[in-house]
């Protein structure tokens, strides 16, 4: 294309495919960057980043909407795991739901992304009261199962393998990225000879 930009796939939903149990559990965490007026939620371990899919709300086009219409950017590895979650829809628009509470689903799943590279339509932001938790509605499709795909971080599905939400709990606010460096040096281990593997958690299936 001319300019070089990048071609996307034309808007759709998020295909995923769904293997239970886990055998490895991933570990996710929000953090409302104060400063930038967004949420990023880094998961790990992190493979390296290989492409995206950008959820944006369709419409708003003049500069002043453009900052409160949802904004969700998903990477991905080569293997269509999720690396990192950006919110990049300031929290004073998302919408407030006082009596939103996250699923509790039971299995651990591996989630992995099957759509590259695409721009989809996003649906709603909501967040509970205390701002703590926030619930990503990325398709208007029915929600027919959900799953932990990572401490913190809870995927639903449609029946056709569309992801529809995510659920995202124990968000902080952060600055400059403080606690986001501290949290992930936390998983990697002080030891800089210790390879992050060990700090993986397998999933005992009963």
């Amino acid at each position: 294309m001319a300019g070089g930009e990048k071609e996307l796939t034309p808007p759709g939903g998020i295909q995923v495919r769904i293997k239970t149990p886990a055998e490895i559990k991933i570990f996710g965490r929000g953090f409302y960057q104060v400063e930038e007026d967004c949420l990023y939620i880094p998961l790990f371990p992190a493979g390296t980043f290989y492409s995206f899919v950008d959820a944006e709300e369709k419409g708003a086009t003049s500069k002043s909407s453009k900052n409160n219409r949802i904004r969700i950017s998903l990477d991905i590895d080569r293997e269509g795991r999720l690396l990192f979650i950006k919110v990049a829809t300031p929290r004073r628009f998302w919408t407030r739901d006082d009596d939103m509470n996250p699923p509790t689903p039971i299995e651990w799943a591996d989630l992995r992304v099957l759509t590259f590279r695409a721009q989809v339509n996003a649906a709603a932001i909501v967040y509970a009261a205390h701002k703590s938790c926030i619930h990503l509605r990325l398709d208007d499709k029915n929600i027919a199962h959900t799953y932990n795909i990572a401490e913190n971080i809870i995927a639903g599905t449609s029946l056709d393998n569309y992801l529809v939400s995510l659920w995202i709990s124990n968000i902080e606010d952060d600055r400059a990225a403080q606690l986001m460096a501290h949290w992930r040096k936390e998983l990697r281990g002080d030891d800089a000879n210790q390879s992050p593997a060990k700090k993986y958690t397998r999933i005992e299936v009963e």
